[in-house]
């Protein structure tokens, strides 16, 4: 009685319970007890389901959503042995009296497929033994640390292009995906009963979201209609439109199906117009991508993706496969064209002038498939979507541009953390390369949704800002190559204005508008006004002082704001950069701005580019002193560092 009662409080413990085994003991208190566990089971079905369905999402959610990320857990991640037993579970507790492979039966899981997860099992279970032997204690953990090491014990030896353990990691991730299909297949089998189905050209469809109340089967009588892959990419738009979901039967019967068609099936013109649709549609392409891929239907129609499933790519960059990867990427354009989150507003504006989304989305969704070739992927990749572009029937001007992109997607990101965005030649090169605004805006996209997707904290404020101003730059010079624009010289007139007004009660006008006459003209296009009046208000302490500092903390961030007046001569940069780096600070960002009369204003983020290390109050007079000493020529700052070849200790975050 105890037990039964612990059991309707605790799903672990009842769980556990419900795979009690007699080892030694009264044989007939076992049986009384498994017969009270089932009775109580029986009795509360429904709250067990809905118990067991959030462990295993709170699991899923804890182990990072996804069987496809770095050092994954073989027991508790997506696909791991927790998600078999599971399996086990469902069929005991919901379906009693049943024999196993009857609750596969009407789960609509074939005996191969059950065969392939039973086989998967039995590899995770000799993995987890070996993680427990290496390490001489239970860990479940597949970390960087013991790969290289279990996957010469395993015997697995890469390709030309593929490491040892990065063969192993592939092997283990097509693994834990047959045992998550299967797990997915019956939990989606059990919720489509609950749910209202809708029907069209036969086919049998789940509305996306929290289940209803109303109950209906759900099942194919007559499937003919899912006889073509033609017919399949018909649903899958069809489904994108009414943003509802192909049941489990229907793909089932995709998914067995697949292997009976020749690769010429999945070629027609038909099929490739459907997909481009489908990446028309902005905001609800990744959920019909990710479906497919999960099939495997999105390998056959691009054989150049399908490549890419599991592919790993082994560093402490990136967190998951290449294939998870990009299928995350989709989902922040997704996002972005959704209006989700305040980040991604500026985003969306970008996002909104480009008309036809379907070469944005088939350059994200095809922007590594260079990967696993060897050294230069965006070149390989470039190469690869020429040819897949053209099959699937997108115009020469929209290859073009597709080419371009995946060969220069890590362009930008590139240019405007590694150059200097003040240096004209910088600009003039890249933008020499983007050579069309449409262009511009699409890598935009790319950069941001590829880096964005790369691991959880990667992007960070500092980077989006110097993307942003790599792109306005970039954006100039493109439209206004040969002057300001008579829209933006409006704009430009707001802004003085503006200003004035703000300084009024501090400024001179004539000293407002001699500042704007001295810098360039494009300078209050991308220099907000709240900078602006800081420039002008620094400027005038500049009369009392060789070098005026302005400090400001972000703690949330992990970086400081510093803006520096002065005058500008030979090496100034060099030596602020210096003096910075005495203190074991990184310049993360910088806006450099030059008047006529040769004063210089600068604005830097400085800290680390992990964010773990900023800048505080009291260690501020200590870097103001010797930045003026240093750019008064009072000392040099390479004599400094030699002499003090060990930075100076400042306050950790």
């Amino acid at each position: 009685k105890d037990a039964v009662h612990i059991s309707q409080e605790d799903i672990i413990s009842q769980i556990s319970m419900l795979d009690a085994r007699l080892i030694t003991g009264d044989a007939d208190l076992f049986a009384e007890f498994s017969k009270r566990m089932e009775s109580a089971i029986r009795k509360n079905q429904g709250s067990f389901e809905q118990r067991l369905l959030a462990s295993i999402r709170e699991r899923h959610a804890s182990q990072g959503g996804t069987a496809f990320i770095q050092e994954p857990n073989v027991k508790e991640a997506k696909g791991g042995l927790r998600d078999f037993h599971c399996v086990s579970w469902i069929a005991k507790a919901l379906y009693p009296g049943q024999a196993l492979p009857e609750v596969l039966a009407q789960a609509e899981v074939s005996q191969a497929e059950w065969k392939k997860a039973l086989f998967a099992y039995e590899f995770l279970q000799r993995l987890r033994n070996e993680l427990h032997f290496l390490a001489g204690r239970r860990t479940d953990i597949l970390s960087h640390t013991v790969l290289n090491t279990v996957a010469k014990n395993f015997g697995f030896r890469g390709g030309k292009f593929q490491k040892d353990s990065e063969a192993f990691l592939q092997y283990y991730y097509l693994q834990a995906r047959r045992i998550s299909q299967v797990l997915e297949t019956i939990l989606i089998r059990r919720r489509s009963g609950s749910r209202r189905n809708f029907t069209w050209l036969g086919g049998k469809y789940l509305p996306f979201g929290k289940p209803q109340k109303k109950k209906a089967v759900s099942h194919i009588k007559d499937s003919k209609l899912l006889h073509s892959p033609e017919k399949w990419m018909q649903h899958f738009r069809y489904g994108q439109s009414q943003a509802i979901s192909l049941d489990e039967p229907a793909r089932t019967a995709i998914r067995q199906s697949l292997p009976q068609f020749k690769q010429a099936a999945f070629s027609s013109s038909v099929l490739a117009a459907d997909f481009r649709a489908i990446l028309r549609n902005k905001g609800k392409v990744a959920h019909v991508v990710r479906q497919m891929h999960d099939l495997g239907f999105l390998g056959r129609v691009l054989p150049e993706f399908g490549r890419l499933t599991c592919l790993v790519q082994h560093d402490h960059y990136h967190k998951y496969t290449t294939d998870e990867h990009t299928l995350r990427a989709l989902e922040i354009l997704d996002q972005i064209a959704q209006g989700q989150g305040a980040s991604h507003t500026e985003y969306q504006r970008i996002l909104n002038e480009i008309h036809d989304s379907s070469t944005l989305y088939f350059a994200l969704l095809m922007h590594d498939t260079g990967k696993g070739l060897g050294g230069g992927h965006s070149a390989k990749g470039a190469l690869l979507v020429r040819k897949a572009s053209s099959r699937l029937g997108f115009d020469p001007d929209e290859v073009e541009k597709i080419q371009l992109l995946v060969q220069h997607h890590l362009l930008m990101g590139h240019v405007s953390q590694r150059r200097h965005l003040d240096d004209s030649h910088t600009i003039e090169e890249f933008v020499k390369k983007v050579e069309r605004p449409d262009i511009l805006n699409m890598l935009l996209l790319i950069t941001y949704a590829d880096a964005q997707a790369v691991a959880p904290g990667v992007w960070t404020d500092w980077k989006d800002y110097l993307l942003w101003e790599l792109y306005y730059k970039a954006y100039d010079r493109l439209m206004f190559a040969k002057g300001i624009s008579s829209s933006a010289r409006a704009e430009l007139e707001t802004v003085h204005q503006q200003v004035a007004d703000l300084l009024k009660l501090e400024i001179d006008l004539a000293t407002v508008r001699k500042h704007f006459r001295l810098m360039p003209e494009k300078y209050a296009l991308y220099t907000s006004g709240s900078q602006i009046v800081k420039h002008l208000r620094l400027l005038h302490k500049l009369e009392q002082a060789p070098v005026v500092l302005n400090w400001e903390d972000h703690p949330d961030k992990g970086y400081t704001d510093l803006t520096l007046v002065t005058r500008d001569h030979p090496g100034l940069f060099a030596k602020i950069a210096g003096t910075l780096s005495a203190f074991n600070l990184n310049i993360l960002s910088a806006q450099l701005n030059t008047r006529d009369d040769g004063v210089v204003f600068d604005q830097f983020q400085v800290g680390d580019q992990a964010g773990n290390y900023r800048l505080h109050q009291q260690d501020y007079p200590r870097v103001e002193k010797l930045l003026e000493r240093v750019i008064s020529g009072q000392i040099s700052i390479e004599d400094y560092l030699r002499r003090h070849s060990r930075p100076h200790a400042m306050t950790r975050t």
